[in-house]
Formats: structure tokens, sequence, C-alpha cells
């Protein structure tokens, strides 16, 4: 239940988020969206939703495996949700779904200013798994989508809120 609680409420933050944004920065928002169209129909996954992160203070980026954890500022993001309303479509090891999810990436990253994408992966109508690319990604040109997306994977852990600012809590797979 307390899962759900928090898939909710970041999927409501960031939905309020790119609301808010998308006034301030159109011409980013509205060329991730191009992208998102592109994209889908070269893949066939739907991507239900493409919002900005600038609502989010920070992504707090846990890996279990080395017990580090790192902050990722979110003022210059793109959020896109893949398969909403079909998650079975994107139910993990999805090889379709992360091809897919590496493809916005670096597009977004390419052809925009932004330095963070969030790929969404709906596994059930409340559980998502969240894919966390950064500018290092164009750094690996020739990577599979599998090589690419392994240590980029996480699990919403929560919501952590200081004053008027929330951080996202992921967990890394390992």
């Amino acid at each position: 239940m307390r899962r759900r609680a928090s898939t909710l409420a970041l999927l409501l933050v960031l939905a309020t988020a790119g609301v808010a944004a998308a006034a301030d920065s159109p011409t980013t928002l509205d060329r991730a969206r191009v992208i998102a169209r592109e994209v889908e129909r070269g893949h066939g996954l739907p991507v239900s939703g493409v919002t900005t992160t600038a609502g989010i203070a920070t992504l707090e980026l846990f890996d279990p495996a080395t017990g580090r954890a790192r902050s990722v500022p979110t003022a210059d993001g793109i959020h896109f949700t893949l398969c909403l309303k079909a998650p079975r479509r994107c139910a993990l090891p999805a090889r379709k779904a992360r091809a897919q999810a590496l493809e916005l990436a670096r597009r977004t990253l390419l052809d925009t200013g932004v330095s963070l994408v969030v790929v969404a992966l709906p596994q059930t109508a409340t559980h998502h798994l969240q894919l966390v690319f950064e500018r290092d990604l164009l750094e690996q040109p020739g990577s599979t989508a599998e090589q690419a997306t392994r240590e980029r994977l996480y699990l919403m852990a929560g919501i952590h809120t200081v004053g008027a600012w929330d951080s996202l809590l992921l967990v890394r797979l390992t």
C-alpha cells in the first residue's frame, strides 16, 4: 500500500511539475514531445506522458551493491512514461521497452539542452521502474540497450520533502 501511494505521489508530482514548467521552457518540452511521437512510431510502445522534472529538487540515487548514494539535480530534465495504459507490454526484462527508452534518452539529450532524462517503465498500474539517463550516456554511442540501461534502472523508494521541495529516493536494481 505504501509503495502504491509513493508511486501515485511520484506521478502526481511529475505531472504537476510538467504543467508548471511548460510555461517556462515550451521549446524544450515541445521538442521532447515531438521526439516521443517519432520514437513511438519507430518502436511501437506508447509514450503515455512527457513532462519536465522541474518540480522535483533532486533524484537521490542509492546503489545497494556499493552502499553509496548520490544526488542528481533535476532542474533541467525530461520525464517520459511508457505503456501506462498497457504495463505488461513494458514489463522487464522487455528489451523492446529498454531500447525505446534508450532512444528517447539519446535523442532528447542530443536535440535539447537538458542534462537528465528519466523514463518510467510501468510494471503494474501503480508500480514503475525508472531508467535514469544523464549526459554521460552520449559518451557510449555503440552500447546496446541492455548495456546502457543495466546500471540505470531504479525502483522508487519514496519521496523526501525538505521545505517546499520534493526529492525522489530511487534504489538501483542490482
